[in-house]
């Protein structure tokens, strides 16, 4: 069951950074190479992807400060794998 609820929480928390790339990818140019289009997507994309992080793990880290334990605990180790991922 845990294995279960990790997977969904990584799916869940990354979904909006996926969407993020995949509007960049389009704003790209069809011409261009695939190495051209890719790095111009996380060049155009990389900051959302930083500051969405980043209020995740500030999300979670306040999830964190909740007085029940098993929502105090997962909160806690999200923010830290989320912090851990992204670095």
């Amino acid at each position: 069951m845990f294995r279960i609820v990790e997977c969904m929480r990584f799916v869940g928390v990354g979904t909006d950074d996926m969407f993020l790339i995949y509007s960049a990818y389009r704003r790209t140019k069809a011409s261009e190479t695939t190495a051209e289009r890719l790095a111009n997507t996380f060049r155009i994309c990389g900051s959302g992807i930083t500051i969405t992080s980043l209020t995740n793990v500030i999300a979670f880290l306040a999830g964190a400060t909740t007085n029940f334990y098993g929502i105090r605990l997962f909160c806690f180790y999200t923010s830290k794998k989320k912090n851990y991922s992204f670095n």
